[in-house]
């Protein structure tokens, strides 16, 4: 039987406003590995793909399709999917994912959150793949900004620009 971690991770993230378990901590403590290595181009393909996956939500895909084949259920088609996540991201929006309590060292990130776009409020469920905007945050601090479904535009730039504002009140006169 298929454990399904991704799919129970995002099933209880659905009901949380934060989660600092062990799924989450796994994700928060893989971004604190991989971002030095990613500052530097040093990630491996398999390191990139793993990435990719998480933050893409590729392995909840997956993982949801597959629960529904085992309940002899149709999965869901491309349209179905850019749909349904486009619905699942508006309820996590600066909904965190933090490494803390015992057993949560980190020393580049502690904390992954989905961005809320600017201008994105009510982001339309029209098949389209929705875009993912992620901060890699550290003592409250945002440190780096990736994403997944979209161009570098400036829609993107200023919500990452208002993200950081949002979270460190300090930046918007260091960014004026």
């Amino acid at each position: 039987m298929p454990e399904y971690n991704a799919l129970r991770f995002c099933c209880n993230w659905a009901v949380h406003v934060k989660l600092s378990h062990s799924q989450a901590q796994k994700i928060v403590k893989m971004a604190d590995a991989f971002y030095p290595k990613l500052l530097k181009g040093e990630l491996t393909e398999p390191e990139m793909d793993q990435f990719r996956s998480v933050f893409s939500l590729g392995a909840f895909r997956g993982e949801l399709n597959q629960f529904l084949a085992d309940k002899n259920l149709p999965g869901l088609s491309d349209t179905q999917w850019n749909t349904f996540l486009a619905c699942f991201l508006n309820t996590k929006e600066d909904c965190p994912l933090r490494c803390e309590g015992k057993g949560a060292n980190t020393s580049e990130d502690d904390e992954v959150v989905l961005i809320k776009e600017v201008g994105d409020e009510d982001r339309p469920a029209d098949g389209n793949p929705p875009r993912i905007l992620w901060a890699l945050c550290f003592q409250e601090h945002p440190r780096f900004t990736i994403g997944a479904n979209f161009t570098l535009f400036d829609e993107v730039v200023d919500a990452a620009v208002d993200f950081r504002r949002r979270r460190n009140p300090q930046a918007a006169t260091e960014d004026a």
